[in-house]
């Protein structure tokens, strides 16, 4: 049973977490972890019984009994105090009629929990949605791993018991295409059977870092052989404008005004085209941050050389 060195002060200073209505099977396993360390859970689970009298009881018998009792009392006033702090002011209603914790704690695990039939159809629906889980071609690795896990973590509240070798087996046949060389790596040369769902990821985050890091060096490289256009290109495509014409006097006025309109029409024509296949890059080839870095260089340089032409 729990220690009664002045209960009322230590269970009034322990910090709970706050339920609100929302992930109750989260909040009841940090609040058992918090009994626990208490050693009262036994009085939320079961609570106490008052000690009967004996026939023939002495008085100094029947006074010891009296004060098992009321140590007995206040802890388990303690542990209630514990679970109307850990609730909102929209749950408390329910509970504040109750006279012990256990009373208090049945009340919201009837209420948000159900009983093991409402609990049996709550895990079948979570198993159909782990079981149709993939990951979308638009998110990280990360993100996708968050959300299983979510599910698992919900399967787990209502009493399945998946171990690692299921989730890493759903890990693999769930991954985007990009993934299929690692995926056939670890299948031939990991044992999956004694494999952690960490280890995996371990992997599978490497992997991701390695694609990430050439796309980027990919695209760049595409960006600079777009850039490297001669200042001339725009003057080719007017042959007629190479000759005499351009001399002073001629109708399309003076060549050096001329030039420097060509070379920063022909500046401007190549950052164009290199910012077009730069917006038109897939998504899932380079992320979208490291596009917008650097369009928007491409577009500062080329304002930067057409002011010093």
């Amino acid at each position: 049973m729990a220690s009664t060195t002045n209960p009322s002060t230590v269970y009034s200073n322990v910090k709970v977490p706050l339920f609100e209505g929302e992930n109750y099977d989260f909040w009841a396993v940090k609040m058992e972890t918090v009994f626990t360390s208490l050693d009262v859970l036994e009085f939320v689970q079961n609570g106490y019984e008052e000690p009967a009298p004996k026939a023939n009881e002495k008085d100094e018998e029947s006074s010891t009994r009296l004060e098992e009792l009321k140590k007995k009392k206040i802890t388990d006033a303690g542990v209630l105090g514990m679970i109307q702090r850990g609730v909102s002011l929209s749950i408390f209603p329910r509970i504040m009629r109750a006279k012990t914790s256990k009373e208090a704690w049945t009340i919201l695990q009837q209420e948000f929990e159900g009983d093991s039939k409402v609990r049996t159809v709550k895990l079948q629906s979570l198993k159909r949605d782990y079981e149709n889980e993939r990951m979308k071609e638009n998110e990280s690795l990360n993100e996708y791993f968050n959300r299983l896990s979510e599910l698992v973590n919900q399967m787990k509240s209502h009493g399945d018991t998946i171990d690692d070798r299921r989730i890493v087996d759903k890990i693999l046949i769930s991954l985007t295409e990009k993934f299929d060389p690692m995926v056939a790596v670890i299948e031939e040369t990991k044992d999956l059977s004694t494999m952690s769902v960490q280890g995996l990821m371990g992997s599978l985050r490497s992997y991701e870092q390695r694609l990430l890091r050439r796309s980027e060096k990919s695209v760049e490289s595409a960006f600079q052989s777009n850039l490297n256009i001669q200042p001339n290109n725009g003057e080719n495509k007017h042959p007629t404008q190479n000759r005499g014409e351009s001399s002073r006097g001629g109708r399309f006025g003076r060549g050096r005004g001329r030039g420097r309109n060509s070379r920063g029409l022909a500046s401007k024509q190549g950052y164009t085209h290199a910012l077009h296949c730069t917006l038109a890059t897939p998504m899932s080839t380079v992320s979208a941050g490291s596009t917008i870095f650097v369009a928007a260089t491409m577009v500062n340089e080329w304002k930067e050389r057409n002011a010093l032409d």
